[in-house]
């Protein structure tokens, strides 16, 4: 099922739309191109024939002035263009290189002059400057000489989404989100599509980010709209940002490039100077190329002879690699050699504090050691008056010795190199730098044909990796120097679009696309060690037994797209089917699948361990806790325990057995529609009005059941204790999100260089998945379940003898 509407049934509807030709938008894939031809006198001229020529393939199209001579060419790749005019009595009209850009209508008007039809009138560039034909989308587009000339080599790649931070009404931050809000809008409202398909990161979405990572090389055109997008565009209340991608022309043509980035001539900083560090590292290594033109036909069918398909076939293919690696300066917390021996020591008659603690009243004897770690109290003695480093060794004569593995454990990290951090006697700080490293490819490739002059179809494949070794933004970095990482991070982004376009007569036209986009995402622990099911007291953990977490998100795209003229009016009418399905597999899921072990001191007995009484010429009260604490890891004592537990995928009424992954398949199912009139009521005003109908059906799931309580569990609800957690739907279907969509253009000089535009528009933002995945699904009673046991840190537990049953 999919929301209410099997997925049997939802095909049967688009079927029947593409029968009845009520076709689905096809959003940021395509433009339009308009304009009236008029004779000397500025009369209307009907019945013109005019030509759209395509100046980089020499692909064709053809179409007739209306009886007030408007002629419309929609739905056309953006691209630079030839308009040429005939009619009977006049002489030709031609306007050469004139650039239009997706998503923004694009006016040359035509006057003819009297003459014979074989006598040519040439103009350039005669697009009109400034925008006439639309009321809406306010933004800014960037063609590929635009994109490759701006600096946008960054820290990752070269992201043309970096342009994003710089439009106006743009404002970036720094929330978790991504940070850069458009107009006010939440800062994950935002919608991409390549080549008219989704390249949203739909579990959760963010500012500037999609899985797919198009580079300068690939992209024919990136549009961004920031306010007031006509009907055809949705699922979005900040910016909608469209790509199309580069395609083949007539000649061959390709490039070779090479970003490198050193730190050779970049001085350390001072901080990491005075600790003796070596300096930050980052080396980016950008490189690829690309390459396009008419497809060879090596002789295939019978007669052909071979040679390129100038016109009619085209192919364009652009890959890139990179690999880079920077260093971050890694501070953990880890045990002195002494403490490591089962020696604690503290400032008996003060407190311990690390190097450069000045004196004050919670520290009354300032720093416990030295800069290099010596301490700066004599040993306390015969003699020797407060305050004194007293030493409690944990190792001899004691109730319990210590656990050899946790004390192997402990030696196989490095000591301390700075004291300035930990309490300096026991703890310091391990200060190393790390490296991550990222290897990327990303891979696109096009074909295009012209089958005869009323129907085309272009393929595009997208596919890249990038992996991230030591993943800095999830605190990755390895955590014993010249070990394994602490995260690894995996994305496998994959994306197709198909596009047929069909023009049967010269007032209808029809674009059909199917699409896919599918994003794997890899949380991987190298570090991972099943044998250390537990969290160490007051240092910084090195080694654990967690295991992956996963997701995999996929969006099947039907999209049509179908404009029809008819005097004055531009129709077009629309529907988005996206089927989403994402599949978790997590080793977290309300808690840590594997056993999670604790050596907490909450309920420990240390009657027998004569530890010695906090007062002021004894232990400070702080120093006696780390000291609990620090027994309690070095005999490997268990204060708590805790695991948990995933419903049976073959029975939802019993937990599956320990160590069973969570396991989640959701379906997410869009249906969107829209209608758009573009009325040129005037030659110089045009009037926008349109409608976009957005449903948003409750996500449902495959297998599992979606659970909700059966009675309302929101604030202000009145208490009950007859709550019960039943198969339902997360929210109701809600079928009435009517977005409009009305304005004007204005011309109020008629010469194509002033223009007037205001523009009215609701929008509904999309909801990214990965709210439901991570806190709604695990969460509901039943589905996940983490057992902690209480009181356990009586029993006097240790780690070495197993784990308790």
């Amino acid at each position: 099922m999919m929301g209410k509407l099997p997925l049997a049934r939802a095909f049967g509807i688009l079927a029947m739309m593409l029968c009845v030709t009520v076709f689905t938008f096809a959003q940021g894939t395509t433009t339009r191109i308009t304009g009236v031809v008029t004779d000397g006198s500025g009369a209307a001229v009907p019945g013109a024939t005019v030509t759209l020529t395509n100046e980089a393939t020499n692909v064709s199209l053809t179409t007739s002035t209306s009886s007030s001579g408007l002629y419309v060419f929609d739905l056309i790749q953006p691209g630079t263009y030839k308009v040429s005019v005939e009619k009977e009595g006049f002489k030709r009209f031609e306007s050469s290189r004139n650039t239009v850009q997706v998503n923004l209508p694009a006016t040359i008007n035509a006057a003819l002059e009297v003459g014979d039809v074989s006598a040519v009138v040439s103009v350039e560039a005669t697009v009109e400057a400034v925008t006439t034909a639309t009321s809406g989308n306010v933004g800014t587009t960037l063609e590929t000489a635009q994109i490759e000339a701006l600096p946008i080599v960054g820290a990752r790649g070269r992201n043309p989404f970096d342009l994003l931070n710089y439009q106006p009404g743009v404002v970036a931050g720094a929330n978790t989100g991504g940070g850069i809000h458009v107009h006010g809008s939440r800062d994950r409202a935002f919608n991409f599509t390549l080549d008219g398909i989704d390249i949203n990161e739909s579990t959760a979405g963010g500012s500037n980010f999609t899985p797919l990572r198009p580079n300068p090389d690939s992209i024919r055109e990136v549009q961004i709209i920031t306010s007031n997008f006509t009907a055809e565009l949705g699922r979005s209340s900040g910016a909608q940002v469209s790509l199309t991608t580069r395609s083949g022309e007539n000649r061959i043509f390709g490039n070779l490039f090479e970003y490198y980035q050193t730190p050779r001539f970049i001085a350390n900083e001072w901080e990491f100077n005075k600790q003796r560090i070596a300096k930050r590292q980052f080396v980016q290594h950008i490189y690829g190329g690309s390459i396009g033109g008419p497809i060879f036909n090596p002789g295939f069918g019978e007669g052909t002879k071979a040679g390129f398909l100038r016109d009619r076939a085209f192919f364009f293919v652009n890959l890139q690699f990179l690999r880079a690696s920077e260093t971050r300066l890694q501070s953990l917390t880890v045990y002195t050699p002494q403490a490591r021996a089962g020696l604690f020591r503290y400032i008996q008659g003060g407190r311990n504090a690390p190097a450069g603690t000045n004196t004050s009243t919670t520290f009354p004897t300032g720093a416990a050691v030295n800069a290099d770690g010596s301490p700066r109290y004599p040993a306390c003695g015969p003699g020797v008056s407060n305050p004194c480093v007293q030493t409690y060794d944990i190792a001899t004569g004691r109730p319990i010795t210590v656990d050899p593995f946790i004390i192997g454990l402990l030696n196989s990290q490095q000591g301390p190199n700075d004291f300035t951090a930990g309490d300096g006697l026991n703890t310091g700080a391990l200060r190393f730098v790390a490296p991550q490293t990222e290897k990327q490819y990303d891979l696109s490739m096009r074909f295009d044909v012209k089958i005869n002059a009323k129907n085309s179809f272009y393929v595009r494949w997208a596919q890249g990796e990038q992996n991230t070794f030591g993943d800095i933004a999830n605190a990755g970095l390895q955590r014993i120097q010249g070990g394994a990482n602490w995260i690894d991070t995996f994305r496998t982004p994959k994306n197709l679009a198909i596009n047929y376009r069909w023009a049967p007569t010269s007032n209808f036209v029809n674009e059909f696309i199917f699409g896919m986009n599918r994003f794997g995402f890899q949380f991987a622990y190298p570090a991972a060690n099943s044998n250390v099911p537990f969290v160490l007291n007051t240092v910084t953990d090195f080694d654990r037994n967690f295991a992956y977490n996963a997701r995999t998100s996929r969006t099947w795209q039907f999209v049509d797209n179908m404009t029809f003229i008819t005097g004055n009016h531009t129709l077009k009418f629309g529907i988005n089917f996206r089927f989403g399905n994402q599949v978790d597999d997590r080793s977290s899921a309300g808690g840590q699948i594997e056993p999670q072990i604790g050596f907490g001191t909450a309920q420990s007995d240390f009657s027998q361990w004569a530890v010695p009484t906090a007062g002021a010429s004894s232990i400070n009260t702080n120093d006696r806790n780390v000291l609990l604490a620090t027994i309690n890891n070095l005999i490997g004592r268990i204060g708590s325990f805790s695991q948990g537990f995933v419903v049976s995928p073959s029975n939802p009424n019993a937990f599956a057995a320990p160590g069973t992954r969570w396991i989640y398949n959701a379906e997410y199912p869009e249906y969107d529609f829209y209608f758009q009139d573009t009325w040129r009521a005037r030659s110089n005003l045009t009037l926008d009005l349109g409608l976009r109908w957005e449903v948003k059906l409750s996500p449902n799931s495959v297998g599992l059941p979606v659970l909700t309580p059966q009675i309302p569990f929101t604030p202000g609800a009145p208490p009950s204790n007859a709550l019960r957690w039943e198969e339902g739907d997360l929210f109701s279907n809600d079928y009435d999100n009517f977005s409009p969509s009305v304005g004007f253009a204005w011309d109020p000089f008629k010469d194509g260089k002033t223009s007037v535009r205001a523009n009215y528009r609701l929008s509904q933002d999309r909801f990214p998945s990965q709210v439901f995945a991570n806190f709604v699904y695990q969460s509901a009673p039943g589905n996940t379940f983490q057992y902690t046991a209480t009181g356990i840190g009586s029993q006097n537990l240790l780690i070495r003898n197993g784990i308790p049953a």
